[in-house]
C-alpha cells in the first residue's frame, strides 16, 4: 500500500469522525432549539395546552392531572432558567481563561462556548474546535493550553456546576441528572443527552405526584407515619 493512499483512507476516515461530529453536534442544537421554543409557548401560555391535554383523560380525573401538569410545566420552565445559568457560567469561565491566555476573539469563542453548553458532551467538542483554531495562530502550545482550559471547563461543569445548578432550580438530585444523561445517551445518542434532564426533571414531578401522593397517598419528600401501636 502506497503511502498516498494511506494518507487517503487516513483522511477519510477524519473526514467521516468530522461529519459524524458534526451531524450529532447539529442534531442536538436542533432539538435544544426545539426544547427551548417548547417552553416560551408553555410559559407564554400553559393553560391552554393543559386544557387541551386533560380532555384526553375521564372527567374525574381532570382536575388532579391539569394540577401534574401545571407543576410538570414549571418543572420544565425552572430547568430552562438553569440551563440559562449553566450556558452563563461556562461561557464566562471560557471568556476569562481565553483573555488569561492571549487568544484573539475571546468574547467570540467565549458565547459560542455557552451556547454550546446546551449540547451536552458534543457541543463542548465543537466549541472547542473553533477556539483551538484562532489559538493555533500562537503556536501548539497555545493550542494545547485552550484545550485544556475547554476540557476542565466542561468537566466541571458536567459533573459539578450543572448537576449542583438543577438541583437548587428543579430539586433533582445531582446524581440523577448523570445517570439520565448516561442512560438516555447511550440509548439515543446526542437527543438522548439533549432531553435527559428535562425528561428526568418532568419524570420526577410525574412520579412524586401520582404515584407517591396518589398511588401510596404519602406526602412527598416526608416518609408517612407509622400508625400508634394499640395499649392494652
Amino acid at each position: 500500500m502506497s503511502l498516498q493512499s494511506i494518507g487517503q483512507s487516513v483522511g477519510s476516515g477524519i473526514a467521516a469522525r468530522a461529519a459524524g461530529l458534526a451531524g450529532n453536534t447539529l442534531g442536538g442544537l436542533v432539538t435544544g432549539l426545539v426544547v427551548i421554543v417548547v417552553s416560551l409557548y408553555f410559559a407564554i401560555a400553559p393553560d391552554l395546552y393543559v386544557n387541551g391535554a386533560v380532555l384526553l383523560v375521564p372527567p374525574s380525573y381532570r382536575d388532579r392531572m391539569a394540577q401534574v401538569l401545571r407543576h410538570a410545566g414549571r418543572t420544565l420552565q425552572f430547568w430552562l432558567l438553569g440551563q440559562s445559568v449553566d450556558m452563563m457560567i461556562v461561557g464566562l469561565f471560557t471568556f476569562a481563561g481565553l483573555h488569561l491566555l492571549g487568544v484573539h476573539l475571546a468574547l467570540a469563542l467565549a458565547v459560542l462556548a455557552g451556547l454550546f453548553t446546551f449540547v451536552p458532551y458534543f457541543g463542548a467538542i465543537a466549541a472547542a474546535v473553533p477556539a483551538m483554531l484562532v489559538a493555533i495562530e500562537g503556536g501548539w502550545q497555545q493550542a494545547l493550553w485552550v484545550l485544556l482550559l475547554f476540557v476542565v471547563a466542561h468537566t466541571v461543569d458536567g459533573y459539578m456546576i450543572s448537576p449542583l445548578v438543577q438541583r437548587h432550580t428543579v430539586h433533582m438530585p445531582p446524581a440523577l441528572t448523570i445517570l439520565s444523561m448516561t442512560i438516555l445517551g447511550t440509548l439515543a445518542g446526542g437527543l438522548g443527552l439533549v432531553l435527559a434532564a428535562p425528561l428526568a426533571a418532568i419524570g420526577l414531578v410525574l412520579v412524586r405526584e401520582m404515584y407517591v401522593e396518589d398511588v401510596l397517598h404519602e406526602r412527598a419528600g416526608r416518609p408517612r407515619q407509622e400508625a400508634p401501636e394499640a395499649t392494652s
